[in-house]
This record gives structure tokens, C-alpha cells and sequence, in this order.
């Protein structure tokens, strides 16, 4: 299923194929550190997209979705990706769409959005409204 990923990363640049303008459903955003070890963090928040079309029930897909059936996956998940109040996650984006969040007061630059196209949302929510 094509999910197109925008961060910062040059790696996460769009494939010359790809039209952009298709993936127009905002889904999930990740970020975090895991290359300290003993000190990993990984978290998950619900883009406005998802939790418009899901509401709370984005939070039974994300996790399955994000980290299959790994017993090893460190997956926080966070809610929305816009929070209202101190310490909550909060995600803003550039000119470029790119993510930066910051959450537990720790602000991660390199925040990457995943965003679906119309035959994705249906296929990753089928039981949400749409």
C-alpha cells in the first residue's frame, strides 16, 4: 500500500513517480530516539486526519498498524498530534510540510508524517467513518 512519508531526512524525499497531491489524508506522525541504548523512545500521535475519521478508535489500528505483532516494539502512543496544554505532544510543520514534535519536553526535529491516499484510508480504516 503506497503511504507517503515527509520529514526533514533527505532519504524521505518523494519518488520522481509519485504525485504528492494524491496523499492528502494526514495519518500518524513518529518520532523519537532510539539509538541511545537503554534510553529508547519511540512515540506515535494521531495526525488530524486519523483522528477526525477515528477518533479514539485510531489508537486499536496505530499500534498493530506501526509495529505488526513485534513484542519488542517500544511504541508509545500519544493521541493527538496538536495538543492544548503544557506537556502535552505537539506537532507543528514547515513551509514544506515537514514535522518537528516535541513531547516530555524533548522536541525531535526529525519527526516523520506518513499520509495516505484515498484507496489507503480506506484500507487501513475500514471501520472508521470516512
Amino acid at each position: 500500500m503506497p503511504i507517503r512519508m515527509v520529514g526533514k531526512h533527505p532519504g524521505l524525499a518523494d519518488a520522481p513517480w509519485m504525485n504528492p497531491a494524491q496523499y492528502t489524508f494526514p495519518d500518524a506522525t513518529m518520532f523519537g530516539n532510539i539509538f541511545v541504548p537503554g534510553h529508547e523512545v519511540a512515540y506515535a500521535c494521531a495526525d488530524e486526519g486519523a483522528q477526525l475519521a477515528c477518533g479514539n478508535v485510531w489508537s486499536q489500528f496505530a499500534k498493530l498498524r506501526i509495529c505488526d505483532s513485534s513484542p519488542t516494539c517500544k511504541l508509545t502512543l500519544l493521541g493527538p498530534c496538536k495538543g492544548s496544554l503544557p506537556n502535552e505532544t505537539d506537532c507543528t510543520t514547515n513551509a514544506a510540510g515537514q514535522p518537528t514534535c516535541h513531547a516530555d519536553g524533548v522536541s525531535y526535529p526529525e519527526s516523520i508524517s506518513s499520509k495516505l491516499d484515498a484507496e489507503g484510508v480506506f484500507n487501513l480504516y475500514p471501520s472508521c467513518a470516512q
